[in-house]
Formats: C-alpha cells, sequence, structure tokens
C-alpha cells in the first residue's frame, strides 16, 4: 500500500527538503561512521493495523534483549494505539494518523506532504539516535525519518524507501513479515556490536497483555449470554479488511453445525460493521451467540482467552489468538501463509487452503465480476476445515 499517490511526489520532495533546511537532491548518507550511544533512543516506526502490530513485537522483544538500556519509541496510528501500550518491553508509545492507512477519507493531497513537515520537526526536537522503518513499502515513513534528521535509519532496500535510509535490509520473497521486522532489528544490533543476540536461537513469540478488566468485562459478558462453562467453545471471526479474503456465509454456517453437532459451543465475533453477517451465522447454529460489535479489543482477546478454538480468515483477531497461543485454524486464499501466516507453534496454529493452482490469487485488487470471493477462498471445502477443527479440538 503507497501512503499517498506518487504523481506528486518528486516536485514536493524538492519543496520539502528545501524548507527543512537539506539538500535539493536527496542522496544517502554515508554509512561509516554512524555509532549508536550507550542509551540510544530508537524509534520504530510501524503504521499498520492489528495483526501487523502483532507480528513485530518478535523484534520488540529482539530489541529490548540486545538493548537493555536503549530507551524504545513506537510510532504507531491511532487505531494500533491500545495494541501497542500494552507492550511492556516498550518505553513509549506515539501515534500519527498515518496517511493512507486510515481507511477514510484522504483529503487533500497536499495533506501528506503538510503532515510530513509538521511531524518531522517535531520528532527533530527528541532528537532520536536511530529509526526502523518497519514496513517494508514505507517510503513516507522512511522519509519522515529522514527529515526528522534522525542520523542512522534502517529500513528495506526497496526503491522507493532506498534515498531515505542510512541501512537496508533487503526484502526476500516469501518470508514470513515477522522475521522481516526481526531482521531490521538484527541490522541495528550489529551496528551495536550485539552479535549474540543477533544470533539467539529462543524463539520470539507474538505478544499481547490481557489486562485483569478485560477478564473480568469477559466473564460478565459470556455469563449474561449464559454460556456452558462445560462445552468446548470455538470462536469463529469471519470478518476481514478486504472483502477478498472472505469465506462465504453459508460455509460458515455449515461448519459451525457441524461442530455443535459434536457438542461445540460456537462465539462470532467481529467489529460492528459485521454485526449483521455474524448475527446471521450464529442465529443459524444451535446454541450460536454473536458478540460482534460488542467487544472492545482487550474484551476480545479475553473471550478468546475462554476459548478452545478460534476460526478465521486472514486478519488481525487470528493473530491475536496466536499471540494468546488459544488454538488457531485460519483460512488462506488471496494471500500467502507463508509471509502471513500464524507465527507459533505449526501443531497448534494451522492453515487451510483451497490448494487452488495459483494459490495464493496474490493480488488484493482483484474484482471478481459478482462481488463474490476468489476461487481460491470458494475452493475450500467446509469438510477439510471441519476435519482440521476436530484435530486441534482433540488435541487441546
Amino acid at each position: 500500500m503507497s501512503p499517498a499517490g506518487t504523481g506528486n511526489r518528486t516536485s514536493f520532495r524538492r519543496v520539502l527538503l528545501t524548507a527543512a533546511g537539506g539538500a535539493t537532491k536527496f542522496s544517502v548518507p554515508q554509512r561509516v561512521g554512524l555509532e549508536l550511544p550507550k542509551k540510544p533512543k530508537v524509534l520504530l516506526i510501524r503504521p499498520d493495523h492489528l495483526g501487523d502490530l502483532l507480528l513485530t513485537s518478535p523484534a520488540v522483544e529482539l530489541l529490548r534483549n540486545g538493548l537493555p538500556d536503549a530507551h524504545l519509541t513506537m510510532l504507531v496510528g491511532p487505531w494500533s494505539t491500545d495494541v501497542a501500550s500494552r507492550d511492556p518491553l516498550l518505553d513509549e508509545v506515539l501515534t500519527l494518523p498515518f496517511p493512507g492507512f486510515t481507511r477514510g477519507d484522504r483529503g487533500s493531497p497536499l495533506a501528506p506532504y503538510a503532515l510530513l513537515c509538521r511531524e518531522a520537526a517535531t520528532l527533530k526536537r527528541r532528537r532520536f539516535d536511530a529509526a526502523l522503518v518497519l514496513r517494508f513499502d514505507h517510503w513516507w515513513g522512511a522519509w519522515l525519518s529522514a527529515l526528522a534528521g534522525i542520523p542512522i535509519r534502517i529500513g528495506f532496500g526497496v526503491k522507493e524507501c532506498q534515498p531515505f535510509l542510512t541501512h537496508m535490509v533487503q526484502p526476500s520473497e516469501r518470508v514470513h513479515w515477522s522475521e522481516q521486522s526481526l531482521e531490521v532489528a538484527r541490522r541495528l544490533l550489529r551496528l551495536k556490536g550485539k552479535p549474540q543476540a543477533v544470533e539467539a536461537t529462543e524463539p520470539l513469540g507474538l505478544r499481547f497483555g490481557v489486562r485483569p478488566e478485560d477478564l473480568s468485562g469477559a466473564d460478565r459478558m459470556l455469563e449474561e449470554l449464559q454460556l456452558d462453562p462445560g462445552r468446548v467453545v470455538v470462536a469463529f471471526h469471519p470478518g476481514s479488511g478486504s472483502p477478498l479474503k472472505l469465506w462465504s456465509e453459508d460455509s460458515w454456517v455449515e461448519l459451525g453445525q457441524a461442530l455443535a453437532s459434536k457438542g461445540a459451543q460456537l462465539l462470532v465475533t467481529g467489529n460492528g460493521a459485521e454485526a449483521g453477517v455474524a448475527a446471521r451465522i450464529a442465529a443459524a447454529v444451535p446454541g450460536g451467540l454473536s458478540l460482534a460489535g460488542k467487544t472492545e479489543l482487550g474484551t476480545l482477546a479475553a473471550v478468546y482467552s475462554r476459548c478452545n478454538l478460534v476460526v478465521g480468515t486472514d486478519n488481525g483477531p487470528l493473530h491475536l489468538a496466536v499471540a494468546l497461543d488459544v488454538p488457531s485454524l485460519r483460512l488462506f486464499g488471496p494471500t500467502d501463509p507463508a509471509v502471513f501466516g500464524p507465527w507459533g507453534d505449526t501443531a497448534r496454529h494451522r492453515v487451510v487452503t483451497g490448494g487452488w493452482a495459483d494459490a495464493p490469487c496474490s493480488r488484493l485488487d482483484l474484482e471478481m465480476p459478482d462481488g463474490s470471493p476468489p476461487p481460491c477462498m470458494c475452493s475450500i471445502g467446509v469438510e477439510a476445515v471441519a476435519r482440521e477443527c476436530e484435530a486441534l479440538l482433540g488435541a487441546v
């Protein structure tokens, strides 16, 4: 995703760099002689939403282990404040409404560049020693760190980001997003001379802090819904940020009915916009309950912690289940599970694909003529998903 159109980028770039006191032609600074102080101030830039923030948590842990005295600040969108603020390994969380990630009106084409100047001036006063741009194509964030005068700027060596970075990691195809973030963190640790941290073999998992008030709120909600504490509980999260990742409503109903016939209690979760489909799925399954639109993020996490299995598409809440180590099953079509799949124990967190010849379909901008899911989602069979569910439940 590009946070702003590219048509005006070149002309605005020259104007902004001149206004910021930089050269009219931006070039990559010399990489030699750049060193971190003993207690570096490190800015982590991640503009994305829930799932991508969770996938960054292993990199935060690696940095904290390797730089215990560093001041780690994460810059996120307001939509991700609740995720980042729950990470005890961060010292500070700053927010910025990153252009292109607001999921709303983009406004004036000049607005992203005006925001860039204002935020760069603010960050410059903070005197960060290093910035890590943790999304591979986020040229806007890379430019922000350069305009802010941060001396060490590490990110991915894609064409759009290269002019603004001092150190680059080459992006690789079919490498998991958590591993990509870890490699950016390793690049900083190598600068600091921390080979023992870079070469650490202990797996670093996803992390999300469930608070006592989240648990008590979830328990009250489930008690009011008269959830039977003696039954196996399965949560469905059928929604997704892209319609091309969706499985059919009929398939969710059929799967729910199959699990209910085996004695499982079904909970359907989702946001307010997904309340209608969630209610229909729950109503079609004996004993099914819909929580869509009724849970804040922390409460949703607490609800999942009370479940035996979470089933869904490629979405943030499924990464949340992995962070909580609640067994999960994810249905993949147009996105690649090797890159976006569960970052956890493969025995507890599994993936189902449709076996489509061109899997993954690889394009989230694909438009189906009738608005239906793409073939690689339609070809995922209910029986295959039900078998995986039963296997995961049998291992609980």
